[in-house]
């Protein structure tokens, strides 16, 4: 599993920067128009009628449509970066040629399974920014004293603000027919707005962003990432507690208390935190400030309830870190992979590995 928020993740060393090449684009969609196609229409486009936009070549019946396309080519392309639809963005990508129209937006696919399964409920599989909470004057402002109490949790604000690079490396054990197989992970913030995640099996693969811009890298490949799914991986990213504590001065924060459940025996104070469409709920020990447990709405596989439990608190050089953590997902439990935090580093990390592919 490959988000950030679900494992503080793990790995080998990251290569200096990216030295990869953007892949050479696909014919896209059997040559048909994709603005007929969002239309409902099969019309081929014409050999030398044809515009570029990441991964993906496309024709057109006219110069009106391939001026429509290019006025608006992340809505009028195909979604997701040309990930599988069913399996969303930095899972597999999809066949350019195995296509289908939602709501007037072109969706590709793995496999026919895949799409069968899109087309029964498309919905489920299209994850959308969260919605911000709001709260009365008294919730905000007791949100601002839970988000103090989070900080001490993680060793005082001082602490947190002093960090300039935040790394870490773990492990995620797959068991497959009595076999172990191991893939190493590194994620990286230079905090506020950089980060970069690498997974390791057989090759190397991953993302990231600069800022507002994201890109994606395979092996040898690498590519930049339109805005959408750039969101998602900054939605991704900001589950992390401690990276959304270092957004918490940005234009957009929103902390909102909201009452005390009890957990496990525990009460436990409620709060929403939200930045960049990234709304987690936050279970707070009232005597420690530790975040117990965090709980938000995304996809894993569909859209759903994710929850994740932390334990096994530890010292890193003044900043108290999680180094252990269940997962769930609409209340069942993910028991694979087993994830193992090895280690987190806490250093000025080097500003190539977060540059964007040439």
């Amino acid at each position: 599993m490959r988000h950030f928020v679900l494992s503080l993740t793990c790995s080998l060393v990251f290569l200096a920067s990216i030295q990869a090449e953007t892949p050479v684009p696909k014919l896209a969609l059997k040559g048909l128009d994709p603005i007929e196609l969002a239309a409902g229409k099969e019309v081929q486009g014409k050999e030398g009628l044809e515009s570029t936009h990441g991964l993906f070549r496309y024709r057109f019946a006219s110069e009106e449509n391939k001026a429509a396309f290019d006025k608006q080519p992340v809505e009028r392309g195909i979604q997701f970066g040309g990930a599988c639809g069913k399996m969303g963005p930095f899972t597999g990508m999809g066949s350019p040629d195995r296509f289908y129209v939602h709501d007037g937006r072109i969706y590709v696919f793995a496999s026919e399974m895949c799409r069968n399964a899109f087309k029964k409920d498309p919905e489920q599989y299209i994850e959308k920014p969260n919605m911000v909470p709001t709260g009365t004057p008294e919730q905000l402002e007791q949100g601002k004293v839970l988000v103090s109490k989070v900080l001490e949790g993680f060793g005082g604000a001082n602490k947190v603000d002093a960090i300039q690079g935040y790394e870490t490396h773990c492990r995620h054990i797959y068991k497959q027919n009595g076999k172990e197989l191991v893939g190493h992970y590194t994620t990286a913030w230079s905090f506020p707005d950089k980060y970069r995640f690498e997974e390791k099996f057989t090759t190397a693969y991953g993302q990231g962003f600069n800022g507002s811009k994201g890109y994606q890298f395979a092996g040898k490949d690498a590519w930049k990432l339109d805005a959408p799914v750039t969101a998602v991986a900054q939605r991704q990213a900001l589950r992390e507690p401690l990276a959304m504590l270092r957004n918490r001065q940005a234009k957009g924060f929103v902390a909102v208390a909201n009452g005390v459940t009890e957990v496990d025996g525990k009460p436990l104070e409620k709060l929403d935190v939200a930045y960049q469409g990234a709304t987690t709920t936050w279970f707070i020990d009232p005597d420690s400030g530790r975040i117990l447990q965090l709980s938000y709405l995304a996809r894993k596989g569909t859209n759903g309830i994710n929850l994740v439990k932390f334990g096994d608190f530890k010292d890193v050089e003044g900043l108290v870190v999680p180094f252990k953590r269940a997962q769930f997902f609409n209340g069942k439990e993910i028991t694979s992979p087993v994830v193992h935090l090895d280690k987190v580093v806490l250093q000025p990390l080097s500003q190539a590995q977060f540059e964007l592919p040439k």
